[in-house]
């Protein structure tokens, strides 16, 4: 792996991580950036969910994920293990303001280690039943009060209907500004890049390219 010294120290955490979705498209789209010199050379990926796992046996099934949804084929031994090296998992209730302090402070001990302010990227994996939830909680917890350094990612559908969408914009607009967030998963706002791209999973790939967000359904 070889890291891009431009980019700033980045924090990359994903609700719901235990799922298919990172498995499959999320974490071998990191990979593959991570091998073209798209990745700072400071950076965590933190997978937050209930279930019980250890960091070890995370990475071995995001290891899978990766050999066989990586866009480079084959992963090498030495690649992977660096790489493996920045994902921890973090157990917890998406409904409880502990599991939000835990990440708050984990970013704080990131901040001091690398001796930098970080990036935070927070992905909403989830079902749609929690995207009223956790952005409350980050917000509860701080974690989305500085706006040039904070993102959160909604998954597709955004509401079940147009009542339920406009009640999540609601929740979203009382902890992030608009420019704050963006959809998935075709589109991941990164910190890695400047503010006016996105990036686009399609087929376990990222792909940079210029857009807006919209709330409005």
């Amino acid at each position: 792996m070889q890291p891009n010294d431009q980019l700033e120290p980045t924090v990359f955490v994903i609700f719901g991580g235990a799922g298919d979705l990172t498995w499959r498209k999320l974490v071998p789209a990191l990979f593959d950036l991570s091998q073209d010199r798209s990745m700072p050379a400071h950076f965590s990926i933190t997978v937050v969910d209930r279930v019980d796992m250890s960091d070890e046996k995370l990475r071995r099934r995001l290891h899978d994920g990766v050999k066989e949804f990586s866009r480079r084929g084959m992963v090498e031994a030495g690649e992977w293990s660096e790489f493996a090296g920045h994902i921890r998992y973090q157990q917890g209730d998406f409904k409880k303001l502990q599991t939000y302090t835990a990440l708050s402070e984990q970013c704080a001990k990131l901040e001091k280690e690398w001796g930098a302010k970080v990036h935070r990227i927070f992905y909403m994996a989830t079902p749609p039943s929690m995207f009223g939830e956790i952005p409350k909680y980050l917000g509860k917890a701080g974690l989305a009060r500085d706006r040039q350094w904070t993102r959160i990612v909604v998954e597709k559908p955004i509401g079940y209907d147009l009542e339920s969408a406009r009640a999540l914009n609601a929740i979203l607009a009382a902890n992030f500004e608009e420019s704050q967030a963006t959809d998935g998963p075709r589109r991941l706002h990164p910190i890695m890049i400047p503010p006016t791209a996105v990036i686009e999973v399609r087929s376990s790939k990222f792909s940079v390219r210029r857009s807006a967000f919209e709330f409005s359904t």
